[in-house]
């Protein structure tokens, strides 16, 4: 080593030194605590002073976390429902999950039962008719903490270069028509939709009880999500929020995960055509896979098909989308049908 470069290396490390001594000196009266506070554990494999690594002396209480958003957003509902605006689909759930700080990032101290992080249900906002991508994600939360929490962790960053544009927002009928669908719990429907153009390009205008007419037990959840929508005040200091079960089974959650919606299929494929060439798949209904396909619509002079399949698992489904997204009919099967022009499209109904 020249001679110059010992000279930058010490005044480096003197520099590294002069830094951390003052830092170094505040943490021994806690880790002398620490020890003294705990017998040692000859069969544990980690430390006890394992969270002072993480920094945890320097983050907030989690509680704290409502009165910072409420002091900023006045007018925000009590909510444990976030949704965010992005005009992009490939968003995945783990790209949000893993947004969120880890270790000596975060501000808030999390506790034990969501140390490695929050739990959450995040769904696309999609056209309840076309389950289609509408432009929103929306994330449901356990309870309003948890919520405030992420809103605050997330706040200021980017994910696939768009803002964290998150919003507090209130479930109700003008939310629930983008994070449900009366094609999600229809079970033994194998017919199209009846008003299928009306319905995809209207939803926004009309009445839930329109547009879920087709699930009577979605129509159920609606009116009792009226129930716990007014005064949110009780339910904020909850562990669970009711809203949280609730629209998880609104939401279709994991069934949901294995349901994939296909576009530009060839115009008169029917069900044993597809049962016939997906042989090596395995469907929600094993025995008769047939019933697990629905062709929604389809409209020769739109050039539009759009068919719904539930695999038995999100596996089978990520494999289909991985090995027929962006395909061509006349190369996957013989058979006499007319393709469309574009290539097939696939989705997981995420």
């Amino acid at each position: 080593m020249s001679r110059s470069g010992k000279v930058a290396y010490d005044r480096l490390l003197s520099l590294l030194h002069a830094k951390t001594v003052p830092e170094v000196r505040l943490k021994i009266p806690a880790v002398k605590r620490i020890l003294y506070a705990h017998e040692p554990d000859t069969e544990s494999e980690s430390s006890i002073l394992d969270d002072m690594m993480h920094s945890r002396w320097g983050e907030k209480p989690m509680i704290t976390a409502i009165d910072e958003v409420e002091s900023s957003l006045k007018n925000s509902p009590k909510s444990n429902v976030l949704r965010l605006r992005c005009p992009v689909g490939q968003v995945g759930r783990a790209d949000l999950h893993n947004i969120y700080p880890r270790g000596r990032e975060r501000q808030f101290a999390l506790p034990e039962a969501v140390k490695k992080g929050l739990e959450f249900h995040v769904v696309k906002g999609r056209n309840p008719i076309t389950l289609l991508f509408a432009g929103y994600y929306y994330l449901v939360f356990p309870n309003y903490n948890h919520a405030c929490v992420y809103y605050l962790e997330s706040k200021g960053k980017l994910i696939n270069g768009f803002d964290m544009d998150l919003e507090f927002v209130s479930p109700n009928s003008d939310h629930l028509k983008f994070m449900g669908s009366p094609l999600l719990h229809t079970t033994n429907v194998f017919e199209p939709v009846r008003n299928f153009e009306s319905l995809s390009e209207n939803f926004r205008r009309l009445q839930s009880s329109e547009i879920f007419k087709e699930s009577a037990n979605q129509l159920k959840i609606v009116a009792e999500l009226e129930k716990v929508l007014g005064d949110r005040s009780a339910y904020t200091n909850m562990d669970t929020d009711p809203l949280y079960d609730i629209l998880e089974y609104f939401m279709d959650i994991p069934s949901r995960y294995s349901l994939v919606v296909v576009r530009n299929l060839p115009f008169g494929i029917t069900r044993p055509t597809l049962n016939h060439l997906l042989w090596n798949y395995e469907f929600a209904t094993e025995k008769n896979p047939q019933k697990s396909m629905r062709i929604l619509h389809s409209n020769t002079t739109a050039q539009i098909t759009l068919a719904l399949m539930h695999f038995k698992d999100e596996a089978n489904a990520r494999r289909f989308v991985r090995n027929y997204h962006g395909s061509h009919w006349n190369k996957m099967s013989k058979a006499n049908l007319k393709p469309l022009y574009e290539p097939i499209r696939c989705e997981i109904v995420d």
